[in-house]
This record gives C-alpha cells, structure tokens and sequence, in this order.
C-alpha cells in the first residue's frame, strides 16, 4: 500500500512536467519517464528481497515460484517442523535428550519458538559459549564484592534508627556473619541464609547507597549462576539448534515456501558471496531513495549497503528519509540507532543532512508541547528534535497542556504499579476540576468532554477517581462496559422479563396439563401443583429481585418435571 502510494505520487508529478514542458523536446523526455513509471522498482524492502531471489534462480537454487507464507502459517510450519524433529531425534540425539530432560518439553518447545527470526543468526554463532564461560570465570570476584558489600551493611547498621525494623534485622543477621561467609564464598555459592536474613531487604536513607550496591550484586549474583549453569548446556544448544534448523530449510525447500524474514536473510546471503550478482545490482540501482528509514534495522542497513557498494565510498547514491521521533515498529525488530548510523555515515562520505524543521500541519501549540516531550525524552541534540510553526498554518486550535506526574523512585518499594496509574488519574481529575469551570462557558449548550485512553486497562482507577473529584463520567467502551451500573439495570431488567415469561409459559403449560385429566379423577397431588403455580404466577406481579425470580422459576421448572 505504502509502494503504490509513493508510485502514484511520482506519476503525478511526472504527469505535472509532462504539462509544463515548455519544448517538445522536454515534453517527450518527461513521457518516456511516464511511461516508465508502472515498471520503475518501487517497493517495500521484502518485495525488493523477494525479486532478487526470484530472478536469479540459479545463483540462489530457489524455485521462483515460491510462496511466502504469513505470519500465522510461519509459525504453525515452524511448530510442526519441531514436532516432527523431537520425534524422530529424542531417542537417538543425547543433546536433544539432555535438554527435554533439563527443561521438560514444553518448556523447551518454548523456548525454541520463542527464538524466531533469531533461530538463523544464532546458528551461525562460533562463539555461542564465550559469555557463559566469562560468566564462571568472573564468579570467585563476585562472590568476594557479595560477602564485603554484606559485612559492610551489618557492620555500618548503627546508622539506622535504634528502633528501626532494619536496624533489628542487621543486629539479628550480624550472628550469622559466619555462617554466610562460608555459604556466599563456597564453589557453588548458596544464598538462602542471606536472603532469608531479610538483609537484602533493609531500607533506610542513611545506608542508601550501600544497600543499592548490595541488591545490585545480589542480582548480578543470580545471572552469573544462571549463566554459570547455562555454560555447560550451551554446547547442546547449538548443536540441537543447528540441526533442527537444517531440518527446517530442508522442509521449507521441499515445501517450496519462505518465511518473511527468510526475505533479506536470504537476499543478503547471495548478494555477499556472488560478486557478480552483487555487480549486477549496483549498475541496475545507481541512485538508491529509502523512505521511513527509522523504521529498518541491522539486517536491512547491510542489503542497502551491498546495493549502494558497501561503505558507500563517497558515491553519493543513497538518499534516506526519516525521524527519529517516528520510530514505532520495535515490536518488528527496527532500530532507530541503525538511522543515526547511516546519516553519520552520509556526512563522512561528503553527504548532506538536510534537516526539514517546519511544520505545516500542526498547530502552534502542538508543535511546541511536542518540542517539550521529545526534548525531555530523546537523548539527541535539541536542534535536531525541535521543529518550527509555519506562521501561514493552522494558526488556531486548542490549547495544549503537558501534565507531568512525579512518580517514586525505583528505589522506593512503594513505586508499584497500580500507584503509577492512580498518581496519573488524580493529575487528570485535579486538572479537570480546575480548568472545566472555565471553559465549559465556552461550549455550545449539551456538549461532551472526552478522554482518550491508549488502553482501558486502568480505565476503572481512572473513572472511580474522577468520581471522587466530583467528576460524573460514562464509559463508553472497553471491557469494563458491561459492568457500569447503567449497563447493569437494563441487564437486570431484560433478566426479570425473561424469566417473568418463562413462568409465564410454564404456569400455561400446568393449567393446559391439568385440563387435560379433567375427564379422569383429579388428584390432591395435581391439585396442589395447580395451586403451587398459580401462586408462582402471582407473586410475578409483585416486585421482586432476579434471584427471587429465578428460585420461583426454578421451583415451577421442578414441579413440572
């Protein structure tokens, strides 16, 4: 969609020159661009990938006619091809047998989907094992900085309060001073004496920065076991990982599909080590225009590289378009440091930075609450955040006001989550009940106020707060709808009517029972069903409650069976 937007827009400007030429020289010339513009190479960078791949079936030994599968279909061809994989290989390959037994299967089922595109990078790893090994030699240090950053919080506990709950705690931890040397300092280092102390625990402002750097090397304790423990199962895991993953291109092949992010790997791959391929490209793409370029990442910098040739050597063929302040597909593995890198590339290689800072579509005041966001939360030069109002747009418009909520320190254990969104909404309400009386004057007689909510996660603090403020709201939508008490009275209601009509049936259908014996001799027992129904039906008059209701149906249910 993006491609065909960008695609006609060239089309319309080149339709433009072809009006304007002013001889028929230039007006034939600006034709023939025309005319070109259906088969010009505009494309997202997959379909870029995926032509290359598809015009050199003998230089990349794949079908052209391979089918790219969706993300949903990647990821249950993905789930059966290990599968198929733990079958065949669990009894015969003692590193798939080690980790099934370490992890138990669907954890480590788990653990490889959870891989993705990563699964091709890491089988490429020689080193896999390298920070693991790193990890055990760091160990005896770390175990000697744990136990000094220990005894020194016991013995510096005088500091705290006498009747402090932290300063009783480290008196009580300073008998067990020993017994944690020899537990934190042995060849498998054991915390449990430690942490069950409480001294990890402790807070108080006069021994802030040693309990800080105590709780930091407890963490770092943990990783290093963790990755300690890791350094003697990595060695499966590669092997493992690479055989599954040659099992899986083997079935990828045999299939004829590709997976998206097979595209670029793939495209790379043969670009790299085919120089004449790579040649091939570079006369084809001599000049190269890259839009949205915040959004890439590592892998698809190196493809444009390889286009460009490599370092780019002062060609000056690649023109990139992008802002840093635009970056939202992290969720999709872009880097917005892969743009900082290639415009400081563009500028050694005697490129130019040509910064765009005038806004045409925004109001002054939005333009300058934008300035003030980004400048607190971008770590970049602020000419290089700050744009600049055109005076001739958008002079209007509503003011804009940043409310900024001093949360608590990390360090606080108070700074939960839920008090993070309640801070927010008693910023919100306390706004409103400030600046609502002022400018409900200024709007037309029955007008709405609304908040807009990223999310409706937390919009049940939001709304109870407001309330508390005096602040009447509706919820208009989100899951918390079906519990808001209008919502509730009219479910109520449809229940009352519902089950006033099902007594209602079932009391027609006695009476219609009841006649039909009438030839034969009535009973005490029918009788008294007929009397037990009538008064059901009139206690359906009075007011009731659906619990009422639905014991009463109930018990007519019952009586008819």
């Amino acid at each position: 969609k993006a491609a065909d937007e960008i695609k006609g827009r060239v089309r319309q400007a080149v339709s433009e020159c072809v009006e304007q030429a002013q001889t028929d020289l230039e007006r034939l010339r600006w034709q023939e661009h025309l005319q070109k513009v259906e088969s010009a190479p505009i494309s997202t960078i997959h379909s870029l990938c995926s032509r290359i791949l598809r015009d050199n079936p003998v230089e990349t030994q794949l079908d052209p006619e391979f089918t790219i599968l969706e993300d949903f279909e990647a990821q249950d061809f993905f789930k059966e091809t290990l599968q198929q994989f733990l079958r065949k290989n669990i009894k015969e390959n003692a590193a798939l047998r080690r980790l099934v037994q370490t992890y138990g299967v669907n954890s480590f089922v788990n653990q490889v989907t959870a891989l993705g595109d990563k699964l091709s990078e890491l089988v490429r790893e020689d080193n896999l094992a390298e920070p693991y090994l790193k990890a055990k030699e760091e160990l005896p240090a770390l175990q000697q900085k744990l136990f000094a950053a220990v005894r020194e919080v016991i013995e510096a506990r005088e500091a705290l309060g006498a009747k402090t709950k932290g300063r009783q705690t480290l008196t009580e931890a300073a008998g067990l001073l020993d017994e944690m040397q020899k537990q934190l300092l042995a060849p498998e280092p054991d915390c449990s004496l430690l942490d069950a102390s409480g001294v990890v625990k402790v807070s108080g402002k006069a021994l802030a920065a040693e309990l800080t750097n105590l709780k930091n090397l407890r963490q770092e304790l943990n990783n290093v076991l963790l990755n300690a423990k890791g350094c003697d199962l990595v060695q499966d895991w590669l092997a493992v990982l690479q055989e599954f993953y040659a099992c899986l291109s083997a079935r990828k092949q045999e299939n004829n599909v590709l997976f998206n992010d097979d595209l670029d790997l793939l495209a790379i791959e043969h670009l790299q080590k085919n120089e004449a391929l790579r040649q091939k490209y570079q006369e084809r793409y001599k000049y190269i225009m890259v839009d949205e370029f915040q959004d890439t990442n590592e892998r698809q910098r190196q493809l444009i590289y390889l286009l460009c040739g490599n370092k780019l050597d002062g060609k000056n063929n690649l023109f990139i378009v992008g802002d840093v302040k635009q970056s939202i597909y992290r969720f999709r593995h872009a880097d917005v440091s892969v743009f900082n890198k290639v415009k400081e590339d563009i500028a050694q290689n005697a490129g130019q930075n040509l910064g765009m800072k005038t806004n045409f579509r925004s109001t002054q005041s939005i333009v300058e609450s934008c300035n003030t966001a980004f400048c607190q939360l971008m770590d970049l030069p602020k000419e290089e955040i700050c744009l600049e109002h055109h005076e001739g747009a958008n002079t209007g418009g509503a003011k804009v006001c940043l409310l900024q909520v001093p949360y608590k320190s990390k360090d606080d254990d108070l700074g939960a989550k839920e008090d993070k969104w309640q801070k927010e909404a008693e910023a919100i309400a306390a706004y409103l009940q400030q600046e609502l009386p002022k400018v409900e004057p200024q709007l037309r007689p029955g007008a709405s106020k609304a908040i807009l909510l990223r999310a409706m996660t937390h919009c049940e603090i939001l709304r109870q707060t407001l309330q508390g403020y005096g602040i009447n709201c509706v919820v208009v939508k989100g899951k918390g709808f079906y519990e808001q008490q209008e919502v509730l009275d009219i479910l109520n209601l449809l229940v009352h009517l519902i089950q006033f009509l099902l007594c209602l049936i079932l009391f027609i259908l006695c009476i219609l029972d009841c006649r039909s014996r009438h030839r034969r001799i009535v009973s005490d027992s029918d009788c008294s069903r007929q009397k037990q129904c009538q008064n059901t039906f009139l206690k359906m008059s009075h007011a009731v409650s659906p619990s009422q209701i639905s014991e009463l149906s109930f018990i007519a249910y019952k009586k008819r069976v």
